[in-house]
């Protein structure tokens, strides 16, 4: 039974900037929920505890977590620096004295953990890492596999494209793990850790079927997006209407053309023949007359004047 979870978060969220720069990533809206929640949707049920080592204005973190309780206890695990995926485990290891589930803070996937929870105490494994196919593993961790799906080689980012698994950045891990770790402040997992403990032979991948998204760059961000409005479409409950999502206190213009993939956040003014396609507007954005929006999230508080219809932001 998996009692702890922690969620990676203490990265600056450079490539998603300048939106972060007032928004820190985990807070991101996706079809206007933080993209927290979705990490936060696939902790177990038996979890009691949960981490979040954060960095980069973790005081709005913070302050979104206590307004929205949880069935379990959250703890905020601030760092004075990033340490990176390795050094945040560090920084709580004393906490993590039994098996426990490890999350990237921007995956958006659709993997059962509970099945995957029971793969990894069937293996007795040391190690259990989520997989996922794809055909250009030269962004992520390749990994190769024994027929039984054991770990035998991890290489983080190779230079070879090729249909392969990569690492799909969710984790469950024995105590033992933790004495792997270099004795050093700043750790990669994936660069420092796994590549030892894989020559363990105990090490085993779990891979799983429908989507998933690392959600760290723009692009990326943007097709979570539009993967969770499909998704949400489906629902025989759903109130979106036309592929876009709107908040609250909006005031749209005359002769708009919103759509398709769109999410308005909250207090948001457009004003008239303004064109949105597969773009997120943040909370209290400002829109003129005559602008045309693609690709793109406009950041909190900001303004587009108008008569902008060539700039893609």
């Amino acid at each position: 039974m998996i009692k702890s979870a922690v969620i990676l978060a203490g990265g600056r969220g450079s490539r998603l900037m300048p939106s972060t720069d007032t928004c820190p990533k985990p807070l991101m809206p996706i079809a206007n929920i933080p993209m927290i929640e979705y990490v936060l949707e696939k902790i177990p049920n038996s979890v009691e505890n949960v981490y979040f080592t954060v960095h980069h204005l973790s005081h709005k973190i913070e302050n979104y977590f206590s307004k929205h309780p949880r069935r379990y206890a959250y703890n905020i695990v601030k760092e004075d620096k990033p340490l990176g995926t390795g050094g945040a485990l560090r920084h709580i290891k004393d906490k993590l004295t039994e098996d426990f589930v490890v999350f990237n803070g921007d995956v958006i996937s659709s993997l059962n953990v509970d099945e995957m929870v029971k793969y990894h105490i069937k293996k007795k494994a040391l190690a259990t890492i989520a997989l996922w196919k794809v055909d250009d593993p030269t962004s992520f961790g390749k990994v190769t596999l024994t027929e039984n799906y054991k770990i035998t080689d991890f290489v983080e980012k190779p230079n070879e494209k090729s249909d392969s698994f990569i690492n799909a950045g969710i984790y469950i891990f024995s105590p033992d793990v933790l004495k792997y770790l270099p004795d050093k402040e700043v750790v990669s997992i994936e660069r420092e850790v796994f590549p030892t403990i894989v020559k363990e032979g105990n090490v085993y991948g779990f891979s799983f079927d429908g989507f998933w998204i690392d959600a760290g760059t723009l692009p990326r961000f943007l097709e979570a997006n539009k993967l969770v409005i499909k998704s949400k479409l489906l629902s025989e409950n759903s109130d979106i209407k036309n592929t876009v999502v709107k908040g609250n206190d909006l005031r749209i213009g005359n002769n708009c053309d919103i759509g398709p993939y769109v999410s308005i956040s909250n207090h948001v003014q457009i004003g008239d023949n303004v064109n949105i396609k597969n773009s997120i507007l943040m909370d209290y954005v400002k829109i003129g007359n005559n602008v045309k929006i693609e690709n793109s999230i406009i950041s909190e508080n900001r303004i587009v004047q108008e008569d902008v219809i060539d700039k893609i932001f």
